[in-house]
């Protein structure tokens, strides 16, 4: 029996929205606290990135993928940072933006410095960071991939073009390679 990419794609995705619930199902039970079910949920959906990064042929859906999770790790510890506490450069206390913005600074890896974590936060800032770097480097790898295939697919739309006109009209053909060629060559 032949199962189609499609099925195989989601089936192969099951285990990752089952992990979520699990983590979920341990939160609300009091096994695991608010801070170590998100870390959880952070390292199952990074490694659910990681395995679809070698795993799916389609690069879209892989950058569709990426791009929704980036939000969700940012929200993700700015909730850790919003429990464990960060501290204000100026002494005010920090409020929920302030928390929403230093985790996009910690995941993007800018450091400003206007806000430092707590002592209980530093692993988690510096577990964000790294996730921020291995992630946003899996993205642009993906965008230039994604690029490449589209360029390759426009030149041979053209290259088939081309053929097609020259079978057809051969004078034609070259009539618009030497507008083409002039039109390039006035730039």
């Amino acid at each position: 029996m032949r199962i189609s990419p499609l099925l195989k794609d989601i089936l192969y995705l099951i285990p990752y929205p089952l992990a979520f619930l699990l983590v979920a199902v341990f939160y609300t039970s009091g096994v695991l606290s608010a801070i170590q079910a998100l870390a959880l949920g952070s390292i199952v959906l990074l490694f659910a990135l990681l395995s679809a990064f070698f795993r799916y042929s389609s690069m879209g859906l892989l950058l569709f993928v990426i791009i929704l999770s980036i939000p969700f790790f940012v929200i993700e510890f700015a909730l850790i940072y919003a429990d464990l506490g960060i501290i204000s450069a100026n002494g005010v206390k920090p409020d929920a933006l302030d928390y929403l913005y230093f985790s996009v600074v910690t995941f993007t890896t800018l450091g400003y410095g206007d806000f430092q974590p707590t002592e209980a936060a530093r692993l988690f800032a510096a577990v964000e960071a790294l996730v921020g770097y291995v992630v946003l480097g899996v993205f642009v790898s993906v965008l230039i991939v994604v690029a490449q295939r589209h360029e390759n697919r426009r030149a041979t739309r053209s290259a088939i073009r081309r053929k097609a006109l020259l079978r057809h009209d051969p004078l034609e053909l070259k009539a618009r390679v030497t507008r083409r060629e002039k039109t390039s060559g006035d730039e």
